[in-house]
């Protein structure tokens, strides 16, 4: 699997890891946003 921007070949895992990772990292960042928007 070949990302087509940066063209670095994945291998399926990795590609699905790196995903989830980037999800955690937005939805943390939306948490700290929401928390920081309440206060």
């Amino acid at each position: 699997m070949v990302c087509k921007e940066c063209g670095l070949t994945f291998s399926k895992n990795d590609y699905y890891e790196e995903i989830e990772l980037a999800k955690e990292r937005l939805i943390r960042k939306f948490d700290v946003n929401i928390n920081s928007a309440r206060t």
